[in-house]
Parts: structure tokens; sequence; C-alpha cells
């Protein structure tokens, strides 16, 4: 083929393919070459202008590239912590590191405080914290639990609040059960009736129908089969009642369902606000060593505590009339009290 017809075609091509035009004059392609079309050449770039980044062919075949790991030298951002509740935030005094760390033991007592009489023990419970865990426990201490009161002899055990207030009520629980109590609080009927108030009632109805009257401290008992506990009086009838076959067993039981659904309904992020308002309630009707605050840090320690993570141990015993004195005691045998100590000290050490 002539070189003109050649340089024709490729004209045609180029314009075809819209390309520049090529100067043959200068080319002398190879023969296996003569019937392709050429490349143009690369195109100079001048000072300014940044070269285009030619595209990856890995990336045109649908690959991705490896992914690639940060140095060592990029900072990598800190994670943001959750927002504290805003009661959180207000409570800065809490348990020590140490406190949280060890298991405690509390004696707690609800006292019937009569103007012109010394306070009587009605309710006595012993509430063990293992260390560092969410689990509680209760045990319920009768009344008439026959034992030896430091100074007066052997006699019932609520006549050591009488006789000598708290300090010789938890010298007296202590030798019974050969343990070291760390805290102690009371609170009256009326504290008891505010506190409830204040949470809003109680998640808990009363399992059967309910009726006692004592006209001599005007107590009067009606509560219904179903019907919720959803004032403070309604909570503590609940709590006292013992008019039934069950007695004081009966009563002690509703007791320690009482302490759970105020601990899980005080224990509720919504009503930690409300603990503030029962610091007036402590320092009227509570009795305790304990600051309010910590208090406070407890109730916020046990938030969430499933209702199986509160548990109950109990003192076997019996109940019969003493040929000594004639009195209705509650005997608990010294192998019962033994077992009993034993189990309430490796639960505070953590390896029960």
């Amino acid at each position: 083929m002539k070189p003109d017809v050649i340089k024709d075609w490729y004209t045609v091509q180029r314009e075809r393919l819209h390309l520049p035009p090529a100067n043959l004059e200068a080319e002398d392609p190879a023969p296996s070459a003569k019937n392709s079309l050429s490349r143009p050449a690369p195109r100079a770039f001048t000072t300014g202008e940044e070269p285009r980044k030619q595209e990856d062919p890995s990336r045109a075949e649908g690959k991705l590239e490896p992914r690639r790991e940060p140095s060592a030298t990029t900072p990598v951002p800190p994670t943001p912590k959750p927002a504290a509740h805003p009661f959180s935030q207000w409570l800065s005094g809490r348990l020590s590191g140490a406190d949280a760390a060890k298991g405690q033991t509390f004696l707690l007592m609800g006292v019937d405080s009569r103007k012109g009489e010394a306070a009587r023990s009605d309710t006595i419970v012993l509430a063990t914290l293992p260390p560092n865990g969410q689990d509680l426990y209760l045990m319920s201490i009768p009344r008439d639990t026959r034992a030896n009161v430091p100074g007066h002899g052997w006699t019932k055990i609520n006549h050591a609040m009488s006789w000598g207030g708290l300090p010789l009520m938890k010298k007296t629980v202590e030798n019974l059960l050969n343990i070291q109590i760390d805290h102690t609080a009371t609170v009256d009927f009326e504290g008891f009736r505010q506190v409830v108030d204040t949470l809003g009632g109680l998640d808990l109805a009363a399992e059967k129908d309910m009726r006692y009257y004592d006209p001599t401290d005007g107590t009067n008992i009606r509560l219904k089969q179903g019907q919720p506990l959803s004032t403070g009086q309604l909570a503590l009838d609940y709590a006292r009642f013992r008019a039934d076959a069950m007695a004081d067993t009966g009563r002690m039981q509703r007791q320690q369902r009482v302490i759970r659904a105020m601990i899980q309904k005080g224990s509720e992020p919504s009503n930690w606000p409300k603990l503030v308002k029962m610091l007036d309630i402590m320092g009227e009707h509570v009795k305790t060593d304990v600051p309010p605050r910590d208090w406070m840090a407890l109730v916020m320690r046990y938030s969430g505590t499933r209702e199986d993570g509160i548990k109950t141990l109990s003192l076997n015993g019996q109940n019969r009339i003493s040929k000594a004195d004639h009195l209705w005691y509650f005997y608990v045998d010294e192998a019962e009290l033994r077992k009993m100590s034993v189990q309430l000290q490796a639960l505070k050490r953590g390896n029960a």
C-alpha cells in the first residue's frame, strides 16, 4: 500500500476516534504494528500542574485494597464515657474502696418509740453484704429469742433494747452468733411510714386477709387479700401483723418481703433523687452510725439487683414456755447457733 493511502486511512480512523493527528513522516513503525492504531505520546506537564493519579488496576477489577493498620504514632481518640446520672454526680461521698472490697454486716432494727417509754425492738434483721458482690443476705432474729443479755442474764433478746439501747442490743447479738457487726441502724414506725410514702408505695400486695385490733395501743390492721401496699401505713400494718397460725414466723417472712421491696424500689434510678428528701427523715426518725451519703451509695451499688439477688437465711428453733420464769421464748440450740455463725462469717469473707 502506498504511503499516502496509509496516511489517509490513519487520518480517517483518528478523526473517527477523536484522536489528535499523528506525524507519520516521523514515525517508522515496525511491520507488525503498521495495521494497528498508535497511542498518543504522554502529555508533558508544565510547572504548577499536578499530574493525574493513575487508577489502581485492582480497583478497576472490583478488588479492595488490604486494610491499613494505624501506625504506632497515629493518635487514637479516647472512647467517650457515658454521662453519669445527675444524682450520681451529686453523690460525692461514697463508701471507700476498702469498705467496698470487704464484706460488711449491718444490724437493722425497727423500733416502737412511744413518748415516756424506752424504745422497744419490734424487728431485728441482720444484713450481710459479701465483698464486691451484688447479693444481699437477710436473716431475721425473732424478738422472743432467748439470749444472754450482758449484765442481765438470760431473757428475751428484745429486752436488750429497752435496758441498754442500741449498744447493748448490738453486743447481745454479737455474743449470740459469735460475729462482728460493722454498722447499725434503727428506724421508728413514723420514719418507716414516711420512707415508704416517699418511694410512692411498694410493689407488694397482701397475700391474704389480715385483721387485728389492739385497743391498748390503737393498732387496727385491716388488709384484704391482693391489696397493694401503696402507702407507708399499709406497709407497716403488713409488716407488723402476726395474728395467725404462723405468729412471729409469718411476720418475719413478711418483714423480709418488705425490706426486699424497699431495696428494689429505692434502687431504681428514677427514685434516686427521692433519696435526697429522705435525709430529713433520717435525721429525726433513723439512728445510724453510717453517714447518709454512704447509705445512698449502698443503694446505688445495689441498683438493678434482681429479686433472687436478695437472699434470706433462717434461724431455726422452737417456741415454748420456760419452766423457770413461765415466759414464752424462741429457743435456738447451740448446734444451730454455731452453724449460723460459720455461715455468716463465710459470707462476709466472700468464700461461702
